[in-house]
């Protein structure tokens, strides 16, 4: 996932950048610190993501997405601002965003709105509505992530040692199972959390807090 950011605060873009860069399959193309740069970056680096702040020095975020999706060079912005106000939520989905995450938020919740966009899905951070649907159309928000919770204590066990990047042949010699047990455990965790790819995994290890990113 090929990301841009936008953010006229070199301390937040440097702390967020630092972020998703220890994330695995997640890296950071381009900063951009005014609306008319994200622009400009967005045409020539056509990212998967943008990471947009609303407050910008020269016009609005929400302008800059409408710009950015409408001239189809990236179709996947995330919002990330401080202002929780629902009309910005509102003009923001409008404008073409799949998410909105507050600044206040967790950082690992950045990894819950990628996890959503690469289901399809909108993600706004818990407690942020847009208000009313208008116009008879319907935003298909995202469902709260399957928790580990549904995990056993062997397969929490061995979703640690995936996201630590261990294979099946070195977790079944550290817990003295089979390597094709192991396979069978990593199968069914993919299936309870709803993933289809080992990354994934390692996302929500590091977004529950089971290993550092």
């Amino acid at each position: 996932m090929r990301v841009l950011l936008v953010d006229d605060h070199y301390l937040m873009r440097s702390g967020v950048r630092e972020f998703l860069e220890g994330i695995s399959g997640v890296s950071v193309i381009g900063e951009a610190s005014s609306a008319g740069e994200a622009l400009a970056l967005a045409e020539e680096t056509q990212p998967d993501v943008v990471l947009m702040d609303i407050e910008l020095p020269d016009f609005s975020g929400i302008e800059a997405t409408r710009r950015i999706t409408h001239n189809k060079w990236c179709q996947q912005v995330v919002m990330f601002t401080a202002n929780e106000k629902r009309s910005f939520v509102k003009s923001a989905l409008e404008a073409g965003a799949r998410g909105y995450v507050a600044k206040s938020s967790p950082a690992a919740e950045l990894l819950t709105a990628f996890e959503a966009l690469e289901r399809g899905k909108i993600y706004l951070s818990p407690g942020l509505s847009p208000g009313p649907k208008e116009d008879g159309r319907e935003i298909a928000f995202d469902a709260a992530p399957p928790s580990i919770n549904l995990l056993s204590p062997r397969e929490l066990e061995i979703l640690v040692h995936v996201a630590e990047g261990d294979g099946a042949r070195e977790i079944a010699e550290t817990l003295g199972i089979s390597a094709r047990t192991v396979e069978t455990h990593r199968s069914n965790i993919m299936k309870k959390l709803r993933v289809n790819r080992l990354s994934r995994l390692v996302r929500i290890a590091i977004r529950e807090g089971l290993v550092s990113a």
